[in-house]
């Protein structure tokens, strides 16, 4: 346990310094000479983007709870809370690791197997998120990718007993052997993972409202910036070796905020302005967390 909380504090050192180093070389980067600032829109989507984190320990703790015993939602808070500052560290798992490590301590169950239930996490968090292709794509292809994402998901169980046999004929522990989910089990992760970005996606369409760049805009323009912010989300999360996709999202958001009308050059400068909105948030949970009883 001592070696646990050294080990955290110690990645909440690199953590702190990694997200001043970022906001030291990103201040320079951020052009403000065509923004304007209304502070309704800018309210809400801090309200929007707190509940998409609330939504975050929403979906860990339901996938959780299909293999670990029933899991406090404020004690997963605090956890989330703290380990999500780690995903500003170089290599983009760190938070998962953290969470992996936290859940093995507090379940009693093998680190391999919180592994793999965070690995699930990804995985299903990655996967709900890429719908969102639906909006970007044109006409039939995303409807083809809608089919094929929603089959794909009902036919999970399918696939993870194939992963089950491969376990088996890799002689892996059966510790490691996925579980199937119930119906109720996975509409529950479902929901938690669509909801968590849903309300990212909201967040970052009235943070645009709240700069002053989009005002009067229909709904497939807003579904279509929401879902440009995800799938950039995503773009960077994947790429390990930036620390919180930094870069990487900025450069798939530019695109895709061109294509809607937004120059590249001030698409990648909102991009790193609502990187720091997101970093307040995330240091502001923490602080909550703090407060927080179990």
């Amino acid at each position: 346990m001592k070696t646990l909380k050294k080990l955290q504090l110690v990645f909440l050192v690199l953590s702190a310094y990694f997200i001043f180093r970022f906001l030291s070389q990103s201040a320079h980067k951020i052009n403000l000479d065509q923004l304007s600032f209304d502070p309704l829109n800018l309210f809400l989507a801090m309200i929007f983007t707190i509940a998409s984190f609330f939504f975050l320990v929403g979906k860990i703790k339901a996938l959780y709870e299909s293999e670990l015993p029933v899991t406090n939602y404020a004690r997963l808070f605090k956890t989330v809370a703290k380990t999500n500052l780690y995903r500003y560290l170089p290599g983009g798992i760190w938070n998962h690791a953290g969470l992996a490590l936290e859940a093995a301590s507090d379940s009693g169950k093998s680190l391999k197997t919180t592994t793999k239930l965070q690995f699930l996490n990804i995985a299903f968090m990655v996967y709900v998120g890429l719908i969102f292709l639906f909006f970007v794509l044109p006409y039939p292809i995303n409807l083809i990718l809608l089919v094929a994402l929603v089959i794909g998901l009902l036919s999970l169980n399918q696939l993870l007993t194939w992963l089950n046999r491969l376990w088996k004929s890799l002689k892996f522990k059966q510790e490691l052997t996925f579980i199937k989910f119930e119906p109720k089990e996975l509409a529950n992760i479902f929901a938690n993972n669509l909801l968590f970005w849903l309300f990212n996606g909201l967040s970052f369409v009235y943070f645009l409202k709240g700069i002053g760049l989009i005002n009067e805009v229909g709904l497939v323009k807003q579904l279509y910036l929401g879902a440009s912010y995800i799938l950039a989300w995503i773009a960077g999360f994947l790429f390990l070796p930036a620390p919180a996709g930094l870069g990487v999202r900025e450069a798939v958001l530019g695109y895709f905020l061109d294509e809607a009308g937004i120059s590249l050059a001030l698409g990648v400068s909102v991009s790193l302005l609502y990187r720091l909105f997101i970093l307040i948030r995330d240091l502001g949970m923490f602080v909550f967390s703090l407060f927080v009883r179990e």
